[in-house]
């Protein structure tokens, strides 16, 4: 779990606490009457404490979740040596999550904390159905594997969904399928079967393994990288600098993929031509940074207001065009008005601004895109010359709430 914008309640603080000084007594009860604290193996066991640290430090974005590759090492350990290496892993690699800024302290003992339990209630479940590695060549209990892993899984998203029922007062299991279902749907397989397989891995190779699990790691991050980064890059590409909404290359992206799907399917949309009137006035009159932050007001109004499905773009220096997919004709109406009015709200710190609008919809004022554009867009002119505030669809008419 990382540190969260959103404000603890009193009951989710207390949680926490408990979790992680639960985690930490239990730590420190197990090395106190342990015999061995520390695998005799330790060589190994630092190279293992190494990966799960890279790991833990270096996530890898996959789809809108993250794929922890570090895992891979805590299994290991966890089924090789037992519950407390496994916490004993879980020290520095926290530590340095505090030290690099990335954890706050309290939060770390909370994670400390839910992973040592996850790792408990694991390797109990491992242990009962008999999972203990045999010689090379022998047979290995896949089940046993497969149960631990999951049962991990689990607990672990169990113990961070209490923290978020209790911030945020809502019902555990569904904060809990919500969050197991962001995390893991692109990475369920991937995740686990990884982590069985080092497992097994470690056990006939060992130090190998560790070479082999450091290079996977550090392989894993770079070839799922790579694309979310080109997909960054593209964005960005497609971004106006001075609003944070799409530029005037989006459109012609859109026009050739999502809009002439929509063309060929019949699929109603709809154009809103926006012009702010006057901006030359104001630019002459209060400046041109006074003129980009009407633009930018807008742009933000925009992306509060809209749906989630619409597109904003920034056509020109005082022109944004708004793609409304799956709206007609009526409902593009409702959509303008409401756009507009609340555009006629006055602005805090900005000048005194108003803006016409052009409207039309696929299929019922044009045949394609084209023709559609250039109708709003004459639309829209048509307003700014005869009034402004005004919504004007592509027919002439000058629109209000009680015409549609």
């Amino acid at each position: 779990m990382s540190q969260s914008g959103k404000k603890m309640s009193t009951q989710a603080t207390v949680y926490m606490w408990i979790i992680g000084l639960g985690g930490l007594s239990n730590f420190l009860l197990r090395i106190f009457i342990a015999q061995d604290p520390i695998p005799q193996q330790w060589i190994s066991f630092l190279g293992l404490a190494m990966v799960f640290c890279l790991g833990a430090v270096f996530n890898v974005s996959v789809g809108k979740g993250e794929l922890n590759v570090g895992y891979m090492a805590l299994f290991t350990v966890l089924v090789s040596y037992g519950p407390l290496p496994t916490m004993w892993l879980m020290v520095p690699a926290h530590l340095l999550l505090v030290v690099l800024g990335k954890r706050s302290l309290f939060v770390s003992l909370f994670n400390f904390g839910q992973l040592s339990f996850s790792a408990i209630w694991a390797y109990f479940i491992f242990a009962r159905l008999g999972g203990m590695l045999s010689s090379p060549g022998g047979d290995i209990n896949w089940l046993a594997f497969i149960f631990c892993t999951l049962a991990y899984d689990i607990l672990n998203f169990c113990l961070v969904s209490g923290v978020l029922s209790l911030r945020d007062n809502t019902s555990f299991f569904r904060e809990f399928l919500t969050a197991f279902w962001h995390q893991r749907k692109n990475t369920f397989l991937l995740y686990h079967s990884l982590a069985v397989t080092t497992s097994v891995l470690f056990f006939y190779e060992d130090v190998a393994a560790i070479v082999i699990l450091s290079i996977v790691t550090v392989s894993l991050r770079y070839a799922f990288e790579l694309p979310q980064k080109l997909k960054r890059e593209k964005e960005a590409a497609l971004q106006d600098g001075l609003t944070e909404v799409y530029n005037y290359r989006y459109l012609s992206e859109w026009k050739e993929n999502c809009g002439q799907k929509m063309i060929n399917s019949k699929e109603p949309f709809a154009f809103l031509f926006l012009d702010i009137d006057n901006l030359k006035k104001i630019n002459d009159t209060w400046g041109h940074t006074a003129g980009d932050d009407v633009i930018r007001y807008v742009a933000k109004t925009l992306r509060e207001s809209c749906r989630k499905s619409d597109c904003i773009i920034r056509y020109g220096g005082d022109e944004f065009l708004i793609i409304l997919p799956g709206s007609k004709r009526k409902t593009a109406a409702k959509i303008a008005l409401r756009l507009y009015n609340i555009l006629e709200e006055d602005g805090e710190d900005i000048p005194e601004f108003s803006v016409s609008m052009g409207l039309g919809s696929f299929p019922e004022d044009a045949r394609d895109i084209d023709e559609l554009f250039d109708k709003v867009d004459q639309a829209s002119y048509r307003g700014k010359r005869t009034d402004a505030h005004t919504v004007y669809h592509v027919e002439g008419k000058a629109l209000s709430a009680d015409r549609w």
